[in-house]
């Protein structure tokens, strides 16, 4: 399966860049192509079968989630090679990528009790 932006997969969506990288997988910026909306798209290669119990767990535990301050599960889907997840894109990435450090020092801590109130 090749990827880039030219790739169509289920649920009409189109891979585009990788923004992200785990433990199990790879993380592409996607684009719903029914909704006009982009979409974070968690691609996990299924050649490591071991890895497929931990990812349907996450799956699960996404689809019972529901807040504001948690991204939102949309879907998934296989393919020969991989299992998809399809999740709300978040312009900003993660909280992790927020806090880390930065060229503008550290954060006031107004700003930290905002966070600290949302988690």
């Amino acid at each position: 399966m090749k990827l880039g932006r030219e790739l169509m997969v289920e649920f009409s969506k189109m891979l585009g860049d990788e923004i992200g990288k785990g433990a199990y997988g790879r993380v592409f910026k996607g684009l719903d192509l029914e909704n006009r909306h982009f979409v974070a798209i968690k691609q996990f290669s299924l050649e490591n079968i071991a890895q497929l119990n931990v990812i349907m767990q996450e799956i699960h535990v996404l689809k019972n989630l529901n807040h504001k301050n948690i991204v939102r599960y949309l879907g998934s889907f296989k393919t020969k090679s991989y299992l998809h997840i399809i999740l709300e894109y978040v312009e900003n990435g993660s909280l992790a990528n927020i806090i880390k450090p930065n060229k503008f020092g550290p954060f006031p801590e107004s700003l930290v009790a905002v966070y600290i109130a949302q988690v």
